[in-house]
């Protein structure tokens, strides 16, 4: 539906439609992590450090996913736009806090030791980082907060995009990869590298830019750098995983 809104505006000449679309989609996406992030990362960090698994608060899950499927469905529906700044400031706010302290009820700092763990823990800390930008952001909008700095909303979404989406996508390859050819749950040192690139570049694309807009070209090269250069490790890598048998010698 998304996609079809953003094809839609281009069809028709209408911008803001595109816009639309690519919000709402990026919104829809942060929930899915949220819900998936929720389920898997708790349990791989009992099974990646060796100790018990976080029981989930059910007061919490309901308000930090409610909170994520609030936000979607009011861009998916466009009711953004009839809301006022101050209410989504206080969503985004709500939001914010709630998906920190799951977070936190998830014990990143016992992880530092098992790359494929921390890498999760790293992206999943992005939805909160964007939340609180954005949140930041419809507060200047509605003159409820006055900064020195003027956020620009793109950069707060690219904290979701570069930071959250394009982090925990490359996380949870490079584990599944591994788990379902195989193959014992343990990276090689590259991909500590790897990891460490991406979420360097969802900082240049977020961070910098915040920091030293004037330099906002020379951010965006390093951003997109960071990138290639993550993901190219991980072709590198799993390019000969993915194209052989399966170690234990089961199908597929």
């Amino acid at each position: 539906a998304t996609n079809a809104m953003m094809h839609a505006g281009l069809w028709f000449d209408q911008y803001a439609w595109q816009v639309q679309g690519a919000y709402a989609a990026v919104f829809l996406i942060t929930l899915l992590m949220s819900v998936i992030g929720g389920r898997v990362i708790p349990m791989f960090t009992a099974n990646g450090t060796g100790t018990s698994r976080v029981s989930a608060w059910p007061w919490l899950e309901r308000a930090a996913l409610g909170c994520s499927w609030l936000i979607a469905a009011m861009f998916l529906f466009s009711l953004d736009r009839v809301v006022s700044g101050a209410v989504l400031a206080l969503l985004f706010a709500f939001a914010c806090v709630f998906h920190t302290i799951r977070w936190l009820r998830w014990r990143p700092w016992i992880t530092w030791r098992v790359p494929l763990v921390w890498s999760l823990h790293g992206a999943y800390a992005f939805i909160p980082i964007g939340l609180g930008l954005l949140a930041i952001y419809y507060a200047q909008s509605a003159s409820l907060l006055a900064t020195h700095i003027q956020l620009a909303k793109s950069t707060a979404l690219h904290a979701l995009t570069v930071g959250a989406m394009g982090s925990l996508i490359l996380a949870m390859m490079a584990r599944i990869s591994l788990g379902h050819s195989g193959r014992p749950l343990k990276s090689k040192p590259v991909m500590s590298v790897a990891f460490l690139l991406i979420v360097l570049a969802a900082l240049a694309r977020v961070v910098g830019i915040v920091v030293m807009p004037e330099a906002t070209f020379s951010w965006l090269l390093v951003a997109a750098l960071g990138w290639m250069l993550s993901y190219g490790c991980f072709v590198g890598v799993y390019q000969n995983i993915l194209r052989s048998p399966r170690a234990d010698g089961r199908p597929g």
